[in-house]
């Protein structure tokens, strides 16, 4: 099989170049950089759930015990609120902290 399968064709024999194994390890070591890139993608545990996506269920299971029991809804933030009247005012003053220069 070896005899009908024809060399490589390497470039013009005037101009210099690199034999097999520079090629190799040049090749090898892009490959290697490729590897410690993507390394933490492929070794860190992944999150199963979001916060968004557990606070989305959470109000999505209390609307419907609400609807079952024939109680108005009220969000978390809502409830948080009404609790709390003066964080209303601690999140105005918190945003203001952190957005204006």
């Amino acid at each position: 099989m070896a005899d009908y399968i024809p060399a490589a064709f390497k470039g013009d024999a005037a101009i210099p170049h690199a034999d097999e194994n520079n090629f190799i390890c040049w090749i090898g070591g892009l490959w290697g950089l490729v590897g410690l890139h993507y390394a933490r993608d492929i070794f860190t545990a992944k999150r199963m759930y979001t916060p968004d996506y557990v606070l989305a269920v959470t109000e999505e299971r209390r609307r419907m015990m609400c609807m079952k029991k024939g109680v108005p809804f009220k969000s978390i933030a809502q409830l948080r609120q009404e609790k709390n009247p003066e964080r209303a005012q601690q999140e105005r003053l918190w945003r203001k902290e952190r957005l204006l220069p």
